[in-house]
């Protein structure tokens, strides 16, 4: 995960997100 983003602590633990340009993509596992 990428720590150089600020993502609340909720949805970060709910997901793996990936960083792609200026948008959060949500990774559907």
């Amino acid at each position: 995960m990428v720590n150089d983003i600020h993502l609340p602590a909720a949805a970060s633990h709910a997901k793996p997100v990936i960083l792609k340009g200026d948008t959060l993509h949500e990774v559907e596992l």
